[in-house]
């Protein structure tokens, strides 16, 4: 009887594949770089909030822009809790954490901590986000929430 043999795997799997986009995405929302947030996302994203409106790509990214402007010495980390991949879409669960200063004479310290849940698409052999879910976020200023 022959030995058995696993199949070599490829050295990208999709979850990590995807893993690797987060670690992309927070520096590209920290310098703005929405060509190329644009181009981890397909044409027609859209992101459901908490209170239900849906919105698409063009009207999210212009808030971030207005909000990684009023902000300086901005990080963010996006750690996925977990990646579920179905062929050639996947889903995940992800918490996310914004650090900055307000950019105003107060320069308050602003933490922003949530959970969304992002739905994923194989294209043109590229991951691409489709769609997000947000789960929860809460805001801090000066270390106490807010609203």
């Amino acid at each position: 009887m022959l030995p058995f043999v696993a199949p070599l795997l490829p050295v990208s799997t999709a979850s990590s594949q995807i893993k690797a986009i987060y670690a992309e995405m927070g520096p590209d929302f920290v310098r703005c770089d929405w060509a190329r947030v644009r181009e981890l996302c397909t044409p027609d994203f859209t992101e459901k909030f908490k209170d239900g409106k849906v919105k698409t790509l063009d009207p999210i990214l212009k808030d971030y822009d207005a909000a990684m402007k009023s902000m300086t010495d901005t990080k963010i980390k996006i750690k996925p809790t977990w990646i579920k991949v179905h062929g050639k879409t996947a889903t995940s669960l992800v918490t996310y954490e914004i650090l900055g200063t307000s950019a105003d004479s107060a320069h308050h310290h602003l933490r922003i901590i949530g959970s969304e849940t992002h739905t994923w698409r194989k294209m043109g052999g590229n991951w691409r986000q489709s769609h997000a879910v947000e789960n929860s976020t809460t805001t801090f200023v000066d270390g106490k929430p807010t609203g």
